[in-house]
Order: structure tokens, then C-alpha cells, then sequence
């Protein structure tokens, strides 16, 4: 009799693909993996998100979008320096509003979007803090920072929340947080 290479495998993973499978056909069994029925849980308080994501979106909209389409972050360009460490304080607040507003809107009835974009923006606006931090902003990410700002107040305003921008104040540019 002569060894086949190979066919161990062969039939090891024949193994593996049948019990796999037969996990997966449901067996009568119920199934602890399936979605769940009930509806969101936790709070809508839209007011105090409203206070957060206007927050952000001033804060972005004011010290880094605006600046950014003026050129103010470009090399040479007259007060960079200062622009870019406020634009860096004002992502610093942003995505630590949009963190904070986050939790205040898991309850919201078909918010599901609203809060990806929330961790979107939390995400851009860190990334963008750290970039100007460091002197080199990225334009895609200012970009998509700008961009996703829009898609949360847009997101907002689907489950109810409008959205207004506020302007921060320089004590919360500077905390970094509204209070």
C-alpha cells in the first residue's frame, strides 16, 4: 500500500467543513446567535446631544474647514502657526463632543446610522487633532472630518434632532470640552 501525500489533509478538512456545517444547520436547537428583536436600548435625551454635535460642528466648521478653504494651513501662509493650534484645540473639542454626545443617543429609534457616524467623526476629528499637532494636516482628512459633520447633523435630523452649529468658546477650546 502506498501513502497518498496529502491525503490526511484531505480528509482532516473534510472533517472540519462537516462539523462546521452540521453547526450551523440548526438542529432544532435554538440559536443564541440570532439578532435580537427588541428595539434599541438605552437614552434619546436629543436635547443634551443637541449641545454636543453643535458643539463639534462649530468647532470644525469655525477653526478648521473655514481656514482650511482660505488656505491657512498652507506653507508660507501669514499666521499658520496660529491657525493650525487652534484648528488643533478645536478638533480636540469635536471629538471629544462627539464622544460624549455618543451615549446620550443609543436609544434613539432608527439611530443605528447616527452613531456610526458619530464614531466616524470621533475618529476623523482625533486623527485631524493629531495631524495638526504634529504641522502636517492631511486633506482628505479635513475633508472627511467637514464631511462627516454634515452626515451627523443630516443623520440627526432623520431621527428627530435638529442640529444647530455653536461657536466655543475659548474655554472650551482650550479644556478641550465644553465644561
Amino acid at each position: 500500500m502506498t501513502a497518498r501525500p496529502g491525503l490526511p489533509t484531505f480528509i482532516l478538512t473534510g472533517i472540519a467543513v462537516a462539523v462546521a456545517v452540521a453547526g450551523c444547520s440548526g438542529g432544532g436547537g435554538t440559536n443564541d446567535a440570532s439578532p435580537s428583536a427588541a428595539g434599541p436600548t438605552g437614552p434619546c435625551d436629543k436635547a443634551a446631544f443637541v449641545a454636543h454635535a453643535g458643539l463639534a460642528s462649530g468647532a470644525v466648521s469655525t477653526y478648521v474647514w473655514q481656514p482650511f478653504e482660505k488656505g491657512a494651513f498652507k506653507e508660507g501662509a501669514k499666521d499658520r502657526a496660529k491657525a493650525m493650534a487652534a484648528a488643533q484645540k478645536a478638533s480636540v473639542l469635536a471629538a471629544h463632543e462627539l464622544t460624549a454626545g455618543k451615549p446620550l443617543v443609543t436609544g434613539c429609534v432608527q439611530g443605528t446610522r447616527l452613531l456610526n457616524a458619530l464614531t466616524t467623526g470621533a475618529s476623523l476629528t482625533t486623527a485631524a487633532g493629531k495631524q495638526f499637532a504634529a504641522g502636517k494636516p492631511n486633506t482628505e482628512t479635513l475633508a472627511g472630518a467637514n464631511s462627516i459633520l454634515t452626515t451627523i447633523v443630516a443623520e440627526a435630523k432623520l431621527v428627530g434632532i435638529d442640529v444647530g452649529t455653536m461657536q466655543p468658546t475659548d474655554e472650551q477650546l482650550a479644556a478641550g470640552k465644553a465644561s
